[in-house]
């Protein structure tokens, strides 16, 4: 039930007709999973050298172009959404463009830190113009061999276990999530979907995995996320 998967299980298991209906595949997305972003920032740069650091591109030439700016503390298992870019304007997705914004972003975010960068393989166009325009290398996505729904799972585990910190600079990816929903059919959509599936291509590329149980006392995140988003931000300005 927590992962929004009743349905299924009545379905599949215990051969039951479930009614179509829409319903959301995030339904353990809340507003205190969202922490200001200097706070957030403030955390990492406690521990800064044992941190890996990603960006994660979902390109396109006409729909949405999606970034995501990640961080990951293999140590705690936690995942960390830094940045966003949603560039839905068409004149505004050129390669010189996009990969100068990408590269402001990582240098704000953490200029001292080498980053791991990772692009939807089916836009191959992406990977050869940012090699040829900013030197900059991007390792394909394997999600011709994964399943979409074996993703959201992981997420899904990822989000219940308390491992996913969101910035509120990411309004795009939460906007997103909190909309994700099954068709009546009990479809996935494949739309509105862009920072979602840059969120989906980073366990594998971070070879993530949630049977190892983290030991370290949990930091300072743990308190944010038992506060409001609203009581957060309110502290954050005093």
């Amino acid at each position: 039930v927590d992962r929004g998967e009743e349905d299924v299980w009545q379905r599949e298991y215990m051969a039951e007709y479930v009614p179509g209906g829409v319903s959301k595949i995030f339904p353990m997305l809340v507003r205190s999973m969202v922490t200001p972003h200097q706070q957030l920032m403030k955390s990492l740069s406690k521990d800064l050298r044992r941190i890996e650091f990603y960006v994660i591109a979902d390109p396109a030439a006409a729909s949405v172009f999606g970034v995501l700016f990640l961080a990951l503390n293999p140590h705690t298992k936690r995942v960390y959404c830094l940045d966003e870019i949603y560039e839905d304007d068409q004149t505004q997705m050129t390669v010189v463009n996009m990969g100068k914004r990408i590269a402001n972003i990582k240098k704000e975010l953490a200029p001292d830190n080498e980053w791991m960068q990772v692009y939807d393989e089916a836009e191959t166009w992406f990977q050869a113009e940012m090699l040829d325009h900013f030197n900059e290398h991007y390792s394909p996505t394997n999600k011709a061999k994964s399943d979409k729904e074996s993703g959201l799972s992981l997420l899904k585990d990822i989000m219940l276990e308390g491992n996913l910190v969101i910035s509120d600079r990411c309004d795009k990816l939460f906007w997103e999530m909190d909309n994700y929903s099954k068709s009546h059919q009990g479809k996935i959509p494949k739309t509105a979907d862009h920072l979602i599936d840059c969120l989906r291509y980073a366990p594998s590329a971070m070879n993530y995995s949630l049977d190892e149980i983290p030991v370290e006392k949990p930091d300072e995140l743990e308190v944010l996320r038992g506060r409001r988003w609203d009581h957060n931000a309110d502290k954050s300005e005093e």
